[in-house]
């Protein structure tokens, strides 16, 4: 947002909405939603995706253009579950540019503890779909679409963050300005989305040792280490990661801390899965 030709706000979510009204899953309402989808379909049929993609195009583009000045060439729409949303967005927007960032997994984790968890572990599966569906949408995504993608890890964005940028700026085909990153620090964004980065720091910081803070007892390893062992492969591999030397940085990574609340917090994530799986079977 510090350049002058790219507007935004804070995680809009408004195309979930849009690209769910054709789906007769995932989604619950008053209304009943399958026949409504149903519905949206015939219309489809009646006038073409095509025709309907660029309806819900032009919709988009008028609510983008609200938060910008007129004079901006792009509108930047950072919103992390439209993973559910890759095939229909890139469809929808046939002249969109696309930045896939992607992260060490174990930072991932101990940034969602952090700062949507409030440090704690309760509730720990609420980010499910985060750890596990979402990166794995997120590989296909590029596998499908790499050659429209400008793909980079959040490693090299705190790395070197000049010439990553000149990077992006070049694949938007934008002059890069001097002291973009310097001028993000004063932007504040109010709404959705981990706040803390921008609460907390004033240039940018690279510290890939900070999950270790987060990850300071038994039971956070231990639950970290299983999670890594599920993580996507698809995921790992698109980032660079590898698996065996992050299962070996949290197994040397020793910690004589017991939270023995911890192990409550996981007797009822159980009883609540047990709940939803019983809830699933009827």
């Amino acid at each position: 947002m510090s350049h002058e030709q790219i507007a935004s706000t804070s995680e809009p979510w408004f195309m979930l909405p849009l690209c769910y009204a054709r789906r007769k899953e995932g989604i619950v309402a008053e209304y009943g939603h399958t026949t409504s989808a149903t519905a949206i379909c015939r219309i489809e049929a009646d006038i073409g995706q095509g025709h309907l993609d660029r309806l819900i195009n032009e919709f988009a583009m008028g609510i983008y253009a609200k938060y910008g000045t007129g004079r901006e060439r792009y509108f930047l729409d950072k919103t992390p579950r439209y993973y559910y949303i890759l095939p229909e967005l890139i469809r929808i927007f046939p002249e969109a540019r696309f930045v896939v960032l992607l992260r060490n997994p174990i930072s991932i984790v101990a940034s969602a503890i952090e700062a949507f968890c409030g440090n704690s572990m309760r509730r720990f599966d609420a980010l499910d779909r985060d750890f596990y569906e979402g990166p794995e949408r997120i590989a296909e995504f590029i596998l499908q679409h790499r050659d429209r993608i400008h793909l980079l890890t959040y490693e090299v964005l705190v790395g070197r963050p000049e010439s990553t940028i000149r990077n992006i700026c070049e694949y938007l085909e934008l002059t890069h300005c001097p002291g973009m990153i310097k001028r993000s620090f004063d932007i504040t964004l109010d709404g959705f989305g981990d706040q803390l980065g921008s609460r907390k720091y004033r240039q940018v910081v690279s510290d890939h040792e900070k999950w270790k803070q987060v990850v300071n007892t038994r039971y956070r390893s231990w639950r970290l280490k299983r999670l890594i062992e599920k993580f996507s492969e698809h995921y790992l591999n698109a980032g660079g990661y590898d698996r065996g030397q992050l299962l070996e940085s949290i197994a040397t990574h020793r910690t004589q801390k017991v939270e023995i609340k911890e192990y409550g917090f996981l007797l009822e994530e159980l009883l609540v899965r047990a709940y939803k799986s019983s809830i699933n079977r009827h």
